[in-house]
């Protein structure tokens, strides 16, 4: 893969710029706060997704939107691309050759494309990668591995996918416990299965067994039904001739039974004719009493509709004297109210002279009253000025003991300075005492370290001596070799002896077991003194409000005596109230009464108008009454020729209803001579017909033999019931037939379910066993990998830094707790013991090699790894780093000049630019 450039508009401090790549390395140089590092940030926001700042930081200032875009070479088909981000609209790739969009807007989909054209293999997401191995931010390069050991194993566990294996082994139990579950379900569904095949072989011979008995009983069916058509046959001859006997019988009997009664009817009829010639003879002879009583109905209908409006004459006289009644006493109320208004007028005239004095003696109330409102306010105001002027002294007294407690903490804050500088100088104390702890642990080290390479010399030169004894004495080198492991003998020896005078110096400084109490004791005494001093600063404020409260407690007490000096009237006036209130009682309210009567005359012109119209009323009613009883007059001789003619008719009546009770049958006579004549016709006609029935009727019972059909009906329901017996079988059997044909389908789907079973708990055997044997593969290979992977690392990065340090006789190690061990004169030293130079090229190389190794990336971004590092040191990096042929492109941010000379290609960035 190549960057060959990057595009910058309103992306941090740039407006638009530009900035072109070539392979190999890029120095990109400039000033602190040129932007050089917003060059890198740009491509790891738009190829690694990977931003340090939240969208609005990498907005310039000013502007709406923020766009970054890199032109690079594809390490998939080594195609050029351009992809473009911004803040609003999100990414766009560009093809050139094609010249089109390439349409991808799916962030899952930009993601998976990049990958493959970044040539980055595993599954460690692109922000992490550029985190955690590509790009490293300013300052931090070395950062990962000055941390404890824990701090380290966070930061490269995940890049080394230690725990991945291990987590893969314990997800995968699920899944062996659900293959398991699968395969013990799918073993119980095939014993059930074997276990419902049990009876296959006997529920076949059932079937075959039931069916030829079903096949025997079909035709022994068919027979017994030709037997019954044939039966019935012949019994439907005999039938036939057996219900044409009893139509004939039925028919000889009902004519019989017709004649008898229509010989009821004819004696019947017989009867009403007679009865109807009688009726006939009495209506003739009560005819003129039936006509007497018409003509005397009509002339007492007419009366009585004269007499109809009688009663309602009598009602309106009735109404009309009870009305007149009303009247009278109405008229009777009125001239007593009249009579009562002429003494109201006097009593007005005896009250209007004493209206002046009720006016004078209200007028004075009032005022008073108005005055005793005003002195009752005073006092309830009296009553909360009191409550203030308590509560105002019980915040005093409260105020008081405040002040003199804080008073009181004047000399505990006094002494302040001199507890923090006995504090300081205790602090100090601690802190040397710790720092000879440090250096002590650290002795302690060394003295471990020395005796056991003491021991190992010791045991060296006990072997050396020994190879040297067997040397001839004149060799040259016996004796220089002899004194060289005496004397290095000797020195480890002195080492070891100060060591142990060293540590026991710095014991004898460490050992301070008083200085922590005391330290605690003075730090107790300062928390005192601090919080009184904290306290003491409130009393201003308090003198402020004691100062405050006085002032408001002294106008309290000025108000309070005005306010009881105007309460001392209250009683004198109370006493000239009451007075004026018992003569005002004394008066009787006169105007109110005049109010009163006055109201009372003015409804006189309106009684005067009333008595006038029931005097009107009254006359009135008197001319009813007489008109009235003229008409009733008239009224009463109608009745009395009404009573009359009643009588008259009464005489009438019972002929009148003798005929009415006979007309109806007298009037039938013609019809029911009619009915006689017609029934003695009906008579003979049925005579007749009933001897014809009973000459066939002999002839018919002389042809039929009922034993014969009897015969016959005994074979009928034999044959019957025995198809009955074969039908109510036959259903339960075929029942049955199908029942067993439906549980012999039902094995054979078992069958084929148990053949399937059987083999998917084979495939399911062989899937728990891959599944368990991959977990097993992934329990032991987690360890192994990952020490392939260290091994791998170490071994690029120990080339690395022995190419970026420009030694061959340094070596690089990286422990199993991710430490960086650099070997130099055949000693081993620790990461943080190494110059910032040498910790520099060591986090570099493992770096490098992690990006060989894990990623088979071949680009890298420095932001200026020369930190710490002196002229020379800047200048073997800059050497090593043009020196490292299996990268395509280095990016290197600096501000010194060290790679200026090592590449032609340099990216000057510049605030101005």
């Amino acid at each position: 893969m190549e960057i060959t450039s990057v595009g910058l508009k309103n992306f941090k401090i740039h407006q638009d710029q530009r900035f072109e790549f070539r392979p190999g390395i890029n120095a990109i140089c400039g000033e602190n706060g040129a932007g050089k590092t917003s060059i890198i940030e740009a491509v790891a926001w738009v190829l690694f997704d990977y931003s340090g700042y939240n969208k609005n930081d990498l907005i310039r200032n000013g502007a709406k939107s923020a766009q970054a875009w890199v032109n690079f070479i594809s390490s998939y088909d080594e195609r050029p691309y351009r992809i473009q981000r911004c803040t609003t609209r999100g990414y766009e790739i560009y093809d050139p050759q094609l010249q089109q969009n390439l349409g991808l807007k799916n962030r899952d989909d930009i993601t998976r494309w990049l990958r493959q054209q970044l040539g980055i293999t595993g599954d460690l997401s692109l922000s992490n990668l550029f985190a955690e191995m590509i790009g490293i931010p300013q300052g931090t390069f070395t950062a990962d591995f000055l941390k404890n050991p824990e701090g380290r194993k966070k930061v490269f566990d995940p890049i080394l996918r230690v725990d991945d294996y291990k987590n893969a082994y314990q997800k995968a139990l699920d899944l062996e416990k659900y293959s398991q579950a699968q395969l013990q379900r799918s073993q119980q569904q095939l014993a059930l299965s074997e276990q419902q095949l049990a009876d296959w072989d006997t529920l076949k011979q059932q079937v075959q067994s039931l069916q030829a008995t079903i096949t025997d009983q079909e035709q022994q069916l068919t027979q017994l039904t030709q037997q019954r058509q044939s039966l019935e046959s012949q019994a439907q001859e005999l039938q036939t001739q057996a219900a044409h006997l009893q139509t004939l019988t039925q028919d000889y009997q009902y004519r019989q039974l017709e004649l008898t009664n229509i010989q009821a009817r004819l004696e019947a009829q017989q009867v009403q004719v007679a009865a109807a010639a009688a009726a006939q003879h009495l209506c003739q002879k009560h005819l003129p009493a039936y006509q007497a009583c018409l003509e005397l109905s009509a002339t007492l209908q007419t009366l009585e509709q004269q007499l109809q409006d009688r009663s309602q004459l009598e009602q309106q006289s009735q109404q009309i004297q009870a009305q007149q009644q009303q009247a009278t006493i109405r008229l009777s109320q009125l001239e007593l109210q009249l009579s009562q208004l002429a003494a109201t007028q006097t009593q007005i005239a005896a009250l209007e002279p004493l209206l002046p004095q009720q006016q004078t003696l209200e007028a004075n109330l009032q005022a008073i009253q108005l005055e005793l409102t005003t002195l009752q306010q005073a006092a309830v105001d009296y009553q909360d000025l009191s409550t203030t002027q308590a509560q105002i002294q019980k915040t005093l007294a409260t105020l008081d003991q405040e002040i003199t407690a804080l008073a009181a903490l004047r000399a505990i804050v006094v002494k302040l300075p001199e507890l923090e500088a006995h504090s300081q100088h205790l602090n100090q104390q601690q802190q040397e005492r710790e720092l000879s702890q440090t250096v002590l642990n650290q002795l302690i080290t060394l003295a471990i370290l020395a005796q056991t390479q003491r021991v190992e010399l010791e045991d060296l030169n006990t072997t050396a001596q020994t190879y040297l004894q067997a040397w001839p004495d004149s060799l040259l080198g016996k004796t220089i070799v002899t004194q060289a492991l005496s004397q290095g003998l000797s020195q480890f020896q002195d080492l070891d002896q100060k060591l142990q005078e060293l540590t026991g110096r710095f014991q004898a400084q460490s050992d301070s077991a008083g200085l922590e109490d005391a330290l605690a004791q003075i730090q107790a005494q300062l928390t005192t003194a601090r919080q009184a001093q904290l306290q003491l600063a409130t009393l201003p404020g308090k003198q402020e409000q004691q100062r405050q409260y006085q002032a408001q407690l002294t106008g309290l007490e000025n108000q309070l005596r005005k306010i009881q000096a105007r309460l001392a009237q209250l009683p004198d006036l109370e006493s000239q109230a009451q007075v004026l209130r018992a003569e005002l009682d004394g008066l009787g309210n006169p105007r109110a009464q005049i109010k009163h009567l006055q109201q009372s005359l003015g409804a006189k012109p309106q009684l005067e108008q009333a008595y006038e119209q029931q005097q009107a009323m009254i006359a009135e009613f008197q001319e009813q009454s007489q008109e009235l009883a003229t008409a009733l007059n008239r009224l009463n001789q109608l009745e009395h020729q009404r009573q009359t003619k009643q009588q008259q008719y009464q005489l009438q009546q019972p002929g009148s209803q003798i005929y009415l009770q006979h007309l109806h049958l007298a009037q039938q006579l013609p019809f029911l001579q009619n009915q006689l004549e017609d029934i003695q016709s009906q008579q003979t006609q049925l005579s007749e017909k009933a001897a014809i029935l009973q000459q066939e009727l002999t002839q018919a019972q002389a042809t039929y033999d009922p034993t014969q059909l009897e015969i016959i009906t005994r074979e009928i329901n034999q044959a019957e019931s025995q198809i009955n017996q074969l039908l109510g079988s036959l259903p339960l059997q075929r029942a049955q037939f199908s029942q067993l044909e439906t549980e012999l389908a039902t094995r054979l789907e078992i069958h084929d379910r148990w053949q399937q079973l059987q083999t998917e708990v084979n495939r399911q055997i062989q899937i728990d066993q891959f599944i368990q044997t991959s977990r097993q593969i992934f329990n032991q290979s987690g360890p192994r990998i990952t020490q392939y992977y260290m091994s791998s690392i170490v071994q690029v990065a120990d080339q690395l830094f022995r190419e970026l340090l420009n030694r061959a006789d340094v070596a690089l190690a990286w422990t199993e707790d991710y430490e960086i061990r650099v070997q130099e004169e055949g000693h081993w030293r620790g990461f943080k013991s190494l110059s910032g130079g040498e910790q520099m090229c060591g986090a570099l190389a493992i770096r490098l090699a992690l990006l060989k190794v894990l990623v088979e990336i071949d680009i890298a971004f420095f932001d200026e790894p020369t930190t710490n590092m002196d002229a020379q040191r800047r200048s073997q990096l800059a050497t090593a780093l043009s020196n490292l042929r299996s990268f395509q492109q280095l990016f290197v941010i600096s501000h010194d000049d060290a790679f200026e000379q090592m590449t032609e290609n340099i990216i000057r960035v510049s605030r101005s630019s």
